[in-house]
């Protein structure tokens, strides 16, 4: 279900279906609960409910609209069984912030500058429980360094992760120090092809601990 341009639908399920940016570097085995931080309108979703057939997912989003289209994607797809929906935006701590209206690049900040959306931010280690995960993806737009340098991570021994890091003018080296931190973690990391915005550069990085 894809709403036409200037919403960036169309792209976004480009990049999943067709490039398949979250593919797997390696085949990945007994992943049951997957968590999907970012989901945006779904095809991620979409992509991992096809892949690991036998997965039940739990899928994070703030953007009102995005909401709408997760949720139509999931009905469309017959997922309302295998997918939990949680309309809020995650971080470490419970509190209000604010979602820049940017379609897939919207992004959280502290004050209310421009066209903005207030939303919940919930602290996900706590919602989560710390429960087994088997795989979990990020892509939430530079909030990804406050969640993997939280302490609580080291803990939760997650074996697969896929996600998105942002290099910005405030963490210029965010995907070296995320980088650093997987590795020394265990992971066995493998890059995608960096790719640059104004005053920001990103891309997809996969982190694999087997056996652990």
């Amino acid at each position: 279900m894809l709403r036409l341009p200037p919403a960036m639908d169309t792209w976004t399920a480009a990049e999943v279906f067709l490039f398949e940016s979250y593919k797997p570097p390696v085949p990945l085995q007994g992943i049951e609960r997957i968590v999907d931080l970012g989901a945006n309108v779904g095809c991620s979703v979409v992509y991992f409910a096809k892949q690991f057939p036998h997965s039940t997912i739990q899928a994070f989003e703030p953007h009102p609209i995005h909401l709408q289209q997760l949720n139509a994607n999931i009905l469309a797809n017959d997922l309302t069984r295998r997918v939990t929906v949680h309309p809020y935006a995650v971080g470490c701590s419970d509190k209000t912030f604010f979602l820049t209206d940017n379609e897939s690049q919207s992004r959280l900040i502290e004050n209310p500058v421009g066209q903005v959306l207030e939303v919940k931010v919930i602290d996900w280690f706590a919602f989560s429980g710390l429960g087994k995960i088997d795989l979990m993806k990020i892509d939430i737009e530079g909030s990804e360094y406050d969640i993997l340098f939280d302490g609580r991570f080291r803990t939760m021994r997650i074996p697969n992760i896929v996600l998105e890091w942002h290099a910005t003018r405030e963490r210029p080296h965010a995907d070296r120090d995320i980088a650093e931190l997987l590795t020394s973690l265990g992971y066995t990391l493998y890059h995608g092809v960096p790719k640059e915005i104004p005053n920001c550069r990103f891309g997809v990085l996969w982190a694999v601990r087997s056996g652990k």
